[in-house]
């Protein structure tokens, strides 16, 4: 068989070959290097970047999260109304009236605060009234209940039991539930009139009802052990 000599020629020596592979394995080598620089680069950026904002469920509601202050008022705990305003208004002007309204419910605490705003809500009027005009008249209501030292509010509620009347058309049930709700109030400020002087309760509520009640309780009077007998007594004349 005769060899091309032109192809002898151009045919590559073991020693290119080697060198060729040599030169291949050079390359492979700076692109894996290059690769693991670009993956490392990448994954630094990705630790590097800012966290996907935690959308609260409260924040669609309007209810940001807060650390708000917060109002009881008991025989226990005397938190101070003005301070209570002052800090409530500076952490939420800057929201809604409705979510600024849910907010001040919430954040008084206890039965005493949260009778004063059900009273609030109850005053003529204030279901037409805007979100603002209601949060208004709630913090009236919380200053007017809570913004008097316990002597002026003592002597205050005092006076309104002395003067108290049954009004016409007013249901026992409904005089005797205001003329409890003084003396419980006057009990969370320390004068127990209602332990302390049961019979002085008893001929005091007697003599406020409508006269045509009074007199059939007046002869009975004596028989009546508790405030709640004699409440039981004028609903049933």
């Amino acid at each position: 068989m005769v060899e091309n000599p032109n192809l002898v020629e151009f045919m590559p020596t073991i020693e290119e070959l080697q060198g060729v592979v040599a030169g291949l394995i050079s390359v492979v080598k700076d692109l894996t290097a290059n690769v693991s620089q670009v993956t490392q680069t990448v994954g630094n950026m990705a630790g590097a970047a800012p966290a996907a904002p935690h959308h609260d469920h409260n924040q669609g509601l309007g209810m940001p999260s807060m650390q708000l202050p917060s109002f009881r008022r008991d025989s226990v705990v005397q938190d101070d109304i003005s301070e209570f305003l002052e800090r409530f208004t500076q952490q939420t002007w800057h929201l809604l009236a409705e979510t600024r309204l849910s907010l001040l419910e919430q954040q008084c605490v206890g039965d005493w605060p949260r009778s004063v705003l059900s009273i609030a809500k109850t005053t003529e009027g204030y279901a037409e009234k805007v979100a603002e005009e209601k949060l208004n008249t709630c913090v009236e209501r919380l200053r007017a209940e809570f913004g008097e030292s316990k002597e002026d509010k003592c002597h205050r509620l005092a006076a309104e039991l002395s003067a108290i009347q049954q009004e016409r058309g007013e249901s026992v049930e409904q005089f005797a539930f205001k003329y409890k709700k003084l003396l419980h109030q006057l009990e969370k400020l320390g004068e127990k009139i209602a332990k302390d002087c049961p019979t002085f309760v008893i001929s005091q509520f007697i003599s406020k009802v409508n006269s045509r009640i009074a007199q059939q309780l007046v002869v009975k009077a004596a028989e009546f052990e508790t405030l709640d007998k004699t409440v039981e007594a004028a609903c049933r004349v």
